[in-house]
This record gives C-alpha cells, sequence and structure tokens, in this order.
C-alpha cells in the first residue's frame, strides 16, 4: 500500500518558499453575507429571512439550521458576475464560488457566523459532530470551508479524514480547488492526497499549489505507482510526472529517460516534458487536457 501511513513530521508548510494563502475570516463572511443577501433578496426573500434569523444561533439551533438549509434554500447555482468573482479570488486564490450551490453558500455562512458567535471550543466540538453526522452534501460544505475557519490547524485531523473517503465528491472538496491540503498539511499527508487524487482517477493540476509542495518523498511515491502500473500494462496518468519534474532526483530522471522512448506516445509527451527544464504549468495543462479528452 503506498499511501495512508500514519506518522507526523514537521508540518511542511512551516519550511516552503511560499506563503500560504491567509484568509481572514470576517473579509469572506462579509463577502458571503453581501452576496447572498442582494441574490435572495432579490429571488427568494423567505429564504433571506430565514437565514438571516440563524446569524446568533445557540449550538442546538445551529446545528438543526444546517441540516435544514436544502429545504429553505434552493440547491441552484450561484450565479456571481465577473467582477465578484474576482473579488471571491482577491479573498482567497483558490476560491470558485461559482462552482457552489446557493444552499452550500449559505451554509458555509452560517458556519462562519457560528465560529464568531461561541467560544474555539464549542465552535471545534459542534463541527466535530457535523463531521461524524454529515451526509455527502454536507461534509462537501464542511471541506470546502475550511480555509476560511478560524484557528485552522484545529481541523488537520478532520483532513486527514477526507483523505481516507472513498466519497469522490467528499474528497475532491478537500483536494481540489481548496488552499487548506497545501497550507496545513503534513508533507505525508499532503503526499497520500495527491496519490489518492490519481488512485480515484482525478486530475492533480487542480490541486492547489502542487508545484509548491512537491517533494521527494512524493517523487518517490509517484515513480513506484509508475513502476507498478507499468508492471500491470495499466495506462500512467500523464499529470503524475508535473510534480516528479519539480522534485527532480536521479532515479527519477533515469525513469523518465526510459519512458520517453519506450511508453505510449502520452506517457513519452509526457516525460519529455518533465526533462525540459523550460516546460511551464500551461504545457503541463495542454497535456492534460488532451490526455482527458482521450480518456
Amino acid at each position: 500500500m503506498l499511501f495512508l501511513h500514519h506518522f507526523r513530521k514537521q508540518p511542511a508548510h512551516l519550511e516552503s518558499p511560499w506563503i500560504p494563502a491567509v484568509t481572514s475570516t470576517s473579509p469572506v463572511m462579509n463577502f458571503l453575507e453581501t452576496q447572498l443577501e442582494s441574490h435572495l433578496q432579490a429571488s427568494a426573500p423567505a429564504a433571506w429571512d430565514w437565514l438571516s434569523s440563524q446569524k446568533s444561533a445557540t449550538s442546538a439551533k445551529f446545528k438543526t439550521a444546517f441540516s435544514l438549509a436544502p429545504r429553505r434554500i434552493a440547491r441552484t447555482p450561484w450565479s456571481l458576475d465577473v467582477k465578484t468573482l474576482t473579488a471571491a479570488s482577491q479573498l482567497n486564490p483558490a476560491w470558485q464560488p461559482e462552482t457552489w450551490s446557493l444552499d452550500q453558500a449559505s451554509r458555509t455562512l452560517m458556519l462562519l457566523w457560528h465560529a464568531q458567535n461561541v467560544s474555539p471550543e464549542e465552535f471545534e466540538s459542534d463541527l466535530a459532530l457535523l463531521f461524524q453526522t454529515g451526509e455527502i452534501r454536507e461534509l462537501v460544505c464542511l471541506y470546502q470551508t475550511l480555509p476560511f475557519l478560524p484557528h485552522p490547524v484545529a481541523y488537520l485531523h478532520h483532513a486527514e479524514e477526507g483523505i481516507r473517503t472513498n466519497m469522490q465528491p467528499v474528497f475532491t472538496a478537500l483536494a481540489h480547488h481548496n488552499t487548506y491540503p497545501a497550507d496545513q498539511l503534513e508533507e505525508n499527508f499532503f503526499n497520500q492526497l495527491v496519490l489518492k487524487s490519481i488512485f480515484m482517477g482525478l486530475s492533480i493540476l487542480s490541486i492547489y499549489h502542487l508545484g509548491e509542495r512537491a517533494n521527494p518523498a512524493l517523487t518517490a511515491m509517484l515513480c513506484d505507482f509508475a513502476r507498478e502500473r507499468t508492471a500491470a500494462h495499466r495506462m500512467i496518468p500523464v499529470e503524475l510526472w508535473y510534480p516528479v519534474s519539480l522534485s527532480m532526483t536521479n532515479q527519477s530522471r533515469d525513469l523518465l529517460h526510459t519512458f520517453a522512448q519506450t511508453h505510449d506516445p502520452m506517457t513519452q509527451r509526457a516525460a519529455r516534458l518533465a526533462l525540459n527544464p523550460g516546460t511551464t504549468l500551461e504545457d503541463w495543462q495542454s497535456l492534460s487536457d488532451d490526455y482527458w479528452k482521450s480518456m
């Protein structure tokens, strides 16, 4: 088994060369409140009345309302204009609120309100219960909201559990377009997340700061995975070589030279990109697009 080993190291992001995305809760909360009020007042004022009534909810009322949100607020996509999306990206560089539904955005707002209303200990207790009892869409919302919550280190064990889930929507909510893994996960767990994404047949280019978190241990894991796939006569996902190219070892370079000559055309193309120091992320994205189209 190549992943899910339980040991801890110094969090890799503390020594990484980039500054993690720091997002204050209040600006995100204010953004959500402003946008949802504007949208719901125009389209469903009763829904806004119900949502706004949760602003000062007790723990018991909050947990009930969190569950009831889809009955009170539509599951329709959240339509946002370009200016609003730009503002959202300034609050958090990976955030894609246009992919959220109205009820999910409302749940996130309720979480941020609640974090402000109660003590950190009470909030963590309430959050733990939601993680334990939540259905799929609730868990998706919880993982999408992790980057916006105060005291982010307090939720690492939830993120680590998210890596182990076999529910693809839940895993994707944590792994893709989410700053939390890159900013908070220790190297071992970040590497597990990358490999799990490959195992689940998902694109790893959607993992925030994958390139910045590339490391020799991940390179070794991915090369072992490529060898196993080769031995089983199975296709190797071409995106696998992107993080390998950014943390190259002598062994991985030798393997890439072999793959550049002896494998299928898509893998050969990926190996050559990995060996070329001038390759850009756009080059990898172009290869990825072609790869997924061919599947």
